[in-house]
């Protein structure tokens, strides 16, 4: 959907962003954090957020086309679930290890329905523990699970008009890393 089409459906999908509009450091929300632009060995920037809404999130192993990378530089081997087989999400609780919040200025945070399906450290069994508020999904998350992104308030504004056409197909609410809604206003 275009931003500048018809005033039905941008009043449609501001009021799909603000139903989903809500707290999102709260307690049982899904997570995950990633930086913009991916460095690649060849030293090619790629901007992941486009591939993020289009796509959604998308395990490594599942995806052989992305031009979207991990900034994860490590291996794991002798686990039964491959390492690159995941996409690494994050519970907020009262016991986060606060290791994966949002810190620097590069740093965005998408939020996922908190109903997604996920699997925790228990049931993928012979895996090594990094987090204690780490969560699992072996599934593509698609963008229409999406329930916000939060982006460093310097850019919020340069990314919303980015994007703006991606925020109103999704019907998502963006919000600084503090939790300020910023798109839609609350009017």
């Amino acid at each position: 959907m275009s931003p500048e089409g018809n005033f039905e459906e941008q009043k449609s999908s501001e009021r799909a962003a603000l139903k989903k509009a809500g707290r999102i450091w709260s307690e049982g929300n899904l997570f995950h954090v990633f930086k913009r632009w991916a460095v690649k060995k060849d030293g090619q920037r790629i901007d992941r957020l486009p591939e993020i809404f289009k796509r959604g999130l998308i395990p490594p192993l599942l995806d052989g086309e992305s031009k979207v990378t991990s900034d994860i530089r490590f291996e794991v081997k002798g686990t039964s679930q491959p390492y690159h087989s995941v996409v690494f999400l994050h519970r907020f609780d009262q016991n986060i290890s606060y290791l994966y919040i949002p810190h620097s200025p590069e740093s965005l945070c998408v939020f996922i329905d908190r109903k997604f399906p996920v699997l925790t450290i228990e049931q993928m069994g012979d895996w090594p523990k990094c987090s204690i508020d780490e969560v699992y999904s072996t599934k593509i998350i698609p963008p229409e699970r999406f329930i916000g992104l939060a982006v460093p308030d310097r850019v919020a504004k340069d990314i919303h008009e980015e994007f703006k056409g991606e925020f109103y197909r999704l019907g998502i609410p963006l919000y600084d890393l503090s939790g300020k809604l910023i798109w839609p206003s609350k009017r």
